[in-house]
């Protein structure tokens, strides 16, 4: 998620701290120069063991609370997204609070028998292989074969 698609943006408060650095007391980035930009309104964290454990993703809340976000609920902190070298992409992962989240609506016992049913008839399904046509399954073998078969679709009957 970018600055600008967080409900909570607004523009920037900065002040001036200690070190002559801007940072802005809602979501406390930091600058040399002072410039506008979107403030996402919530604080940031860069590394994922600074996040209390009040806070989660929407992933997380699912997969590890077994929660899902309230309707409306609103993200209170963010965390920055870096790429495979290690420098911020301008993204955020939105964090929710746990408390806030609802639970997961538990699936009904139709829906149950239903995904038992599909589960029993996938053990029963059995993938075989079809062989090609003049081919012997190895790489060469089966592009050899594969091109005699385009060439016979197309009419070249010639074996060069």
């Amino acid at each position: 998620m970018y600055p600008k698609d967080f409900p909570t943006a607004t523009d920037h408060n900065y002040d001036m701290d200690d070190m002559g650095l801007w940072v802005c007391q809602t979501c406390g980035h930091s600058v040399k120069i002072r410039r506008g930009g979107v403030c996402i309104g919530v604080p940031q964290f860069h590394k994922w063991d600074e996040i209390p454990n009040t806070m989660a993703t929407k992933t997380t809340l699912s997969k590890e609370h077994g929660l899902r976000l309230a309707k409306n609920q609103q993200p209170v902190g963010a965390k920055v997204k870096y790429n495979h070298r290690g420098k911020a992409t301008g993204g955020y992962y939105p964090l929710y609070a746990i408390t806030d989240a609802t639970p997961k609506k538990q699936i009904s016992p139709q829906q149950f028998d239903a995904l038992e049913k599909a589960r029993h008839m996938a053990e029963k399904l059995v993938v075989t292989w079809q062989p090609l046509t003049g081919g012997n399954h190895s790489a060469l073998g089966d592009c050899q074969a594969t091109l005699k078969v385009i060439k016979e679709m197309a009419g070249c009957n010639d074996d060069s």
